[in-house]
């Protein structure tokens, strides 16, 4: 249901792309993402399984675009990068410290409706979906049991998003955007099996446009 409504909504956004002449740009974003719990299946060899959970951290996301802008539109390629720490573990009952980062990459096609707000500011409102990889590293035995097995794997991603754009001239935009990125389940079993889960981030941006 969720996938149905993204790609209504890149309909939507892109509605007026053939309206005017575009501009090309090009822009970079970095930030932070907010952590967040993972639900985690834990499978063993013989067919057991059992549920964890990871905790994460606020960690930090950065991105880079390729696009074009009409007077309401934009429409861009994205690839998008992130990190959080993993401040802990929990299964069957017993929570510990946790070790290493959980990361993730993807790449989007994204489009947008953008409104002015005020001289010099524009509001802008949009949706994405492409790919995207995330991993986990090993972590240290729980209550006696090595559950929690270092997993990578990549799946379908979507994002919404959110942000304001400040005019510094023609060319030159700042900007600050909230994300949300809905990210694939990974990992497998026998092992650890993460599940879909989604990351908001809060970015702050530069983007160079060109005629």
């Amino acid at each position: 249901m969720k996938l149905t409504k993204v790609f209504f909504l890149l309909a939507v956004l892109s509605g007026s792309v053939l309206a005017q002449e575009p501009r090309n740009y090009l822009g970079a974003h970095a930030g932070i993402n907010l952590g967040t719990d993972w639900p985690v299946k834990l499978g063993f060899d013989n067919n057991v399984s059992a549920n964890g959970q990871v905790q994460t951290g606020n960690g930090s996301h950065l991105g880079i675009v390729l696009g074009r802008q009409r007077e309401n539109s934009r429409y861009e390629l994205e690839y998008q990068v992130g990190q959080a720490s993993i401040d802990s573990i929990q299964a069957s009952g017993i929570r510990q410290a946790g070790q290493g980062d959980l990361k993730y990459q993807a790449l989007t096609i994204n489009a947008y409706r953008v409104e002015p707000i005020k001289e010099s500011w524009d509001f802008y409102l949009g949706a994405g979906i492409g790919l995207a990889k995330v991993s986990a590293p090993q972590q240290a035995a729980i209550g006696g049991c090595n559950c929690f097995r270092e997993v990578s794997d990549s799946g379908l991603t979507y994002l919404l998003r959110i942000g304001v754009d400040h005019h510094l001239s023609k060319q030159n935009r700042l900007f600050l955007q909230y994300t949300h990125l809905f990210l694939p389940k990974f990992g497998g079993s026998p092992g650890s099996e993460y599940g879909k889960n989604d990351v908001g981030s809060v970015n702050f941006g530069f983007r160079k446009l060109f005629d």
